[in-house]
Protein backbone atom coordinates (compact mmCIF):
# COMPACT_ATOMS: atom_id res chain seq x y z
CA UNK A 1 0.00 0.00 0.00
CA UNK A 2 1.17 3.41 -0.86
CA UNK A 3 1.83 6.19 2.12
CA UNK A 4 -1.09 8.23 -0.18
CA UNK A 5 -3.52 5.97 0.60
CA UNK A 6 -2.27 4.52 4.22
CA UNK A 7 -2.25 8.52 4.81
CA UNK A 8 -6.05 8.63 3.98
CA UNK A 9 -7.33 5.62 5.85
CA UNK A 10 -4.92 6.59 9.12
CA UNK A 11 -7.25 10.26 8.76
CA UNK A 12 -10.02 8.21 8.24
CA UNK A 13 -10.06 5.59 11.22
CA UNK A 14 -8.45 9.02 13.61
CA UNK A 15 -11.80 10.90 12.19
CA UNK A 16 -13.92 7.82 13.25
CA UNK A 17 -15.11 7.54 9.95
CA UNK A 18 -16.18 4.11 8.75
CA UNK A 19 -15.39 2.89 5.42
CA UNK A 20 -19.17 3.45 4.57
CA UNK A 21 -19.40 6.68 6.54
CA UNK A 22 -16.45 7.79 4.27
CA UNK A 23 -17.98 6.38 0.92
CA UNK A 24 -21.59 8.47 1.91
CA UNK A 25 -19.59 11.54 2.12
CA UNK A 26 -17.65 10.48 -0.98
CA UNK A 27 -20.73 10.09 -3.04
CA UNK A 28 -22.35 13.20 -1.66
CA UNK A 29 -19.69 15.27 -3.34
CA UNK A 30 -20.17 13.05 -6.84
CA UNK A 31 -18.50 10.25 -6.34
CA UNK A 32 -19.40 7.72 -8.59
CA UNK A 33 -17.29 4.15 -7.19
CA UNK A 34 -19.32 1.85 -4.92
CA UNK A 35 -18.58 1.05 -1.14
CA UNK A 36 -16.36 -2.00 -2.14
CA UNK A 37 -14.20 -0.08 -4.78
CA UNK A 38 -13.27 3.20 -2.24
CA UNK A 39 -12.25 0.40 0.72
CA UNK A 40 -10.28 -1.60 -1.70
CA UNK A 41 -8.39 1.79 -2.56
CA UNK A 42 -8.30 2.36 1.31
CA UNK A 43 -6.78 -0.74 2.06
CA UNK A 44 -4.43 -0.58 -1.24
CA UNK A 45 -6.15 -3.16 -2.76
CA UNK A 46 -6.91 -1.29 -5.94
CA UNK A 47 -6.09 1.84 -7.60
CA UNK A 48 -8.83 4.60 -8.27
CA UNK A 49 -8.66 7.47 -10.67
CA UNK A 50 -7.02 10.60 -9.82
CA UNK A 51 -10.35 12.01 -9.60
CA UNK A 52 -11.91 9.71 -7.35
CA UNK A 53 -9.37 9.60 -5.18
CA UNK A 54 -9.48 13.41 -4.95
CA UNK A 55 -12.88 13.28 -3.78
CA UNK A 56 -12.37 10.85 -1.21
CA UNK A 57 -9.44 13.47 0.02
CA UNK A 58 -12.22 16.19 -0.40
CA UNK A 59 -14.35 14.00 2.40
CA UNK A 60 -12.25 13.44 4.18
CA UNK A 61 -10.68 17.11 4.46
CA UNK A 62 -14.57 18.60 5.08
CA UNK A 63 -14.86 15.75 7.97
CA UNK A 64 -11.45 17.27 9.40
CA UNK A 65 -13.15 20.82 9.22
CA UNK A 66 -16.46 19.48 10.67
CA UNK A 67 -14.17 18.13 13.84
CA UNK A 68 -12.01 21.29 14.36
CA UNK A 69 -9.10 19.49 12.95
CA UNK A 70 -6.55 21.30 11.24
CA UNK A 71 -4.86 18.82 8.58
CA UNK A 72 -5.18 19.15 5.57
CA UNK A 73 -4.86 15.92 3.24
CA UNK A 74 -2.93 16.51 -0.66
CA UNK A 75 -4.11 16.62 -3.48
CA UNK A 76 -3.18 14.16 -6.32
CA UNK A 77 -4.68 17.30 -8.91
CA UNK A 78 -4.24 20.56 -8.16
Amino acid sequence: MSTEVEDLDQARRQLGLSHYGLWVRYLGLGGTSDAHATRNHLTGRDPLPDGDHDRLVTALNEACLDTGDSRRLPYRRD
